[in-house]
Formats: structure tokens, sequence, C-alpha cells
């Protein structure tokens, strides 16, 4: 007669212990780098958004320098060319900026922050908060939640602050920073 071979089920009981004790101690990194992945890709996306918008206007308008614009003048014309330019579901405008960005912010070292949102400032049908300062000696500032009032509302994971240039172009800040790292941001 033969003789069958098999498991135990206390052989495969232990077995099942040990890959759900693995699966335990790496499921959490798996998930960090994949909603790190996907601020990443939401700010790549905003800053392509950004770039064309301001394509799009100096073209419409024109222009080389948008410094003297209605961009740059005035939050009301910064206002005006984020209204134009993308598809907004809530205009914040200058004074109520908790529709658009989470009432509290903190940083990677988990103390608290508060980010410059004295702009005009939007939130967008892909859901990323928008706000555009006046522009000062040439340098308007813009903060970017890439997903607007949702968690983790954390300063360069999906909280960015960079600079808008007279000449158009977008840098500085948490911007320079991203694509000096080939847009690969730290857990």
């Amino acid at each position: 007669m033969k003789k069958l071979l098999a498991f135990t089920l206390s052989e495969t009981l232990i077995t099942l212990g040990i890959i759900g004790v693995i699966a335990t101690l790496t499921l959490p990194n798996l998930t960090s780098r994949y909603k790190t992945k996907v601020y990443t890709t939401q700010m790549q996306k905003m800053y392509n958004q950004l770039s064309g918008a301001i394509i799009a206007f100096k073209t419409d308008n024109r222009v080389d320098n948008i410094d003297g614009t209605p961009i740059g003048e005035s939050a009301e014309g910064a206002g005006q060319f984020l209204t134009n330019y993308f598809s907004v579901i809530e205009d914040c405008g200058t004074v109520d900026k908790t529709r658009c960005f989470a009432s509290n912010y903190k940083t990677t070292a988990n103390a608290a922050y508060a980010p410059d949102l004295s702009g005009y400032c939007v939130l967008t049908e892909f859901g990323s908060s928008i706000c555009v300062n006046t522009m000062t000696n040439g340098v308007s500032e813009v903060t970017v939640d890439v997903n607007g009032r949702k968690a983790p509302n954390t300063k360069e994971r999906d909280l960015f602050e960079f600079e808008l240039y007279a000449d158009g172009t977008l840098g500085g800040g948490d911007l320079a920073t991203l694509i000096e790292s080939g847009w690969d941001m730290a857990n």
C-alpha cells in the first residue's frame, strides 16, 4: 500500500502564523510608500496644471512677464486667474480659507505649522487646494494642498509651498526640494 505524504494540521497552522507575522511587519511600510507615491503624483499633476495655466495666461494676455498683470497686482487678480484657468468647485477667496484648506497643519516632525494662506484660495475639481499671494519683488507665494482638507495635513507630505516668479516659472521652497530629489519624497 502506498503511503500518502501530507502536512499535519499543526504544521500548516505554524506556517500560516509565520506568514501572518511577516505580513504584519511589512504591510505598514508598503502602505506608507504607496501613500507617499500618491501625494507625489498629485503634486506633479498640480505642478503641470499650474505651469500650463500660467503659459495659457501669458499667451492669452500676450505678455512675457506676469509681474504687473492682475495675477501679481492683487489677491482678486490672482483669484481671477485661478477661477478662469482651473475648474473650481469651491471659491474660498481671501476670507474663509477653512472651506479649502484644513484648519491645522503639522511638519513631518509633528510640530504645529501655519501655512501662508493670505492670498486668494480655491478648491479644484480634483480636490487640490491652491492659494496664490500677491506678488512682491517679482515673487508670489503659492501654497498647494494636494488633497484639500483631507489628512494627513503635513508640510512636504500633502502641503507644499513654493514661488511663482515674474517670468511665470515655478520653483523654490518645497517644489525645489521635490524636483531636486527626482520627485522622490522621504517617508
